[in-house]
């Protein structure tokens, strides 16, 4: 068992604080229309969902519940491993 001193404790915390500067410093540059496959919101109610994105690739909910209270509406419950969302595979 490794205990950390504070030395090292305290450089961890630097480098994860430089690593997390870095990462928004990359989103805030960063076009995610570019290369985007898909972008699902899951908002409405239903079984179908809508792709936001160009491609049109809507899906379908299998076993997934619209349940959950989300950050903008209603979450996906996915209450076992074998629940899931379906969704096409995009055209090549």
């Amino acid at each position: 068992m490794t205990i950390l001193t504070s030395h090292r404790l305290l450089r961890c915390f630097v480098w994860g604080v430089a690593a997390y500067i870095c990462w928004l410093a990359l989103l805030s540059g960063a076009d995610f229309d570019d290369g985007l496959v898909a972008y699902y919101s899951f908002e409405g109610s239903g079984q179908q969902f809508e792709d936001a994105g160009e491609n049109g690739l809507d899906g379908n909910l299998q076993t997934a519940k619209r349940e959950r209270g989300g950050k903008f509406g209603k979450g996906l419950l996915f209450s076992n491993k074998n629940a899931k969302a379906q969704v096409p595979r995009p055209h090549a």
